[in-house]
């Protein structure tokens, strides 16, 4: 990737020797036409450096699925390192116990990469997050959690605390958050993407990534619970997932404990959410007996979360075939979803 750059510069570069061979042979004082050539040779290399990082950054955005803006450069970055235990922020910073900090947050342990940008001060800071937005919406990305503005509380804490950029303390006006799981295919370490952007006083916007692979054999059961709220805000409703629906119409708790947790997880950190449970069965039977095995189906979940002492009174519904899923491609004739009430 330098050598174009080097090239650029060689013709101006002997250029200069010659000159300098001439100067010598005067008795000419060469001490400031040494120092040019230091500085043009040390600018070459920062611009080939600069290139290098802008190409290696672009590289590893790729490898999450992420087209980077056009007018943007790269102002710090760190490629790879190990992490131990990272704290994942899936909520607003808010104070606990007289502390700040993310209102809900799990530990993951791989390898991240962080990568800030600054863009160029002619766009709209909106205009920039919906152009990752865009990409973020759409698969491979389940967004876990967003939020805008004053809703992500203090842009201090997020700089300088989470985020570790000072670059990044800017309006808080201004400011988005997004964390994306990637779904892929193919069995491989779970990643994920972390987004931020704010803008400075200055006009000057920037946007910082944490790029998140995994080793956790296990995903926390509040990933889900968070890609449940955001679904259930956007859409209304949201499909359980992972449940072991027996022939019975039934729900096998063993085979499906995290399933439940996530369910019971997303009570109890969005008590706000007024839902209800909807079973639908859609097989070779009748109408009324789907509908019958529907509406068993949702009082079989229903009184497993009481079991677990859900604290709040959560209906059920039976819909049999008469609502089928809408977007989404399903490989049984049983599942189970969360509604928001009208």
């Amino acid at each position: 990737m330098a050598y174009p750059l080097l090239k650029k510069h060689a013709h101006f570069l002997q250029h200069l020797l010659v000159q300098f061979k001439d100067l010598i042979q005067m008795g000419f004082d060469v001490s400031k036409f040494l120092i040019l050539i230091f500085v043009l040779l040390s600018h070459s290399g920062l611009l080939i450096a600069d290139e290098n990082a802008r190409n290696l950054a672009k590289s590893v955005l790729t490898d999450f699925n992420i087209i980077e803006f056009e007018d943007s450069k790269i102002i710090a970055s760190e490629i790879d390192a190990e992490v131990l235990n990272h704290r994942l922020a899936l909520g607003s910073i808010r104070k606990k116990q007289s502390i700040l900090r993310p209102e809900i947050e799990i530990k993951v342990s791989g390898r991240i990469s962080h990568l800030t940008f600054e863009i160029d001060r002619q766009y709209d800071p909106l205009e920039v997050y919906q152009y990752f937005h865009e990409q973020l919406k759409k698969p491979p990305f389940e967004i876990l959690y967003q939020c805008h503005a004053s809703e992500c509380g203090s842009n201090n804490h997020w700089a300088n605390r989470i985020f570790k950029q000072r670059l990044l303390n800017g309006l808080e006006r201004t400011q988005h958050y997004s964390v994306a799981r990637l779904v892929d295919d193919e069995v491989g370490p779970v990643r994920y993407l972390v987004f931020y952007l704010v803008q400075r006083g200055n006009k000057r916007i920037y946007v910082h990534f944490d790029l998140l692979e995994s080793v956790n054999q296990e995903e926390d059961p509040l990933l889900d619970s968070q890609y449940y709220y955001e679904q259930l805000k956007a859409l209304k409703r949201v499909r359980i997932r992972d449940l072991l629906i027996t022939a019975n119409f039934e729900i096998d708790e063993n085979k499906s404990k995290a399933a439940i947790q996530s369910v019971l997880h997303l009570f109890q950190n969005h008590s706000e959410l007024d839902l209800v449970i909807v079973g639908h069965v859609s097989t070779s039977g009748t109408i009324d007996q789907n509908l019958e095995n529907s509406k068993h189906l949702a009082e079989y979940l229903k009184t497993i979360l009481e079991q677990d002492e859900l604290k709040t009174d959560l209906p059920a519904y039976g819909v049999g075939s008469l609502a089928p899923s809408i977007g989404e491609e399903l490989n049984s004739s049983a599942w189970l979803e969360l509604v928001i009430v009208p």
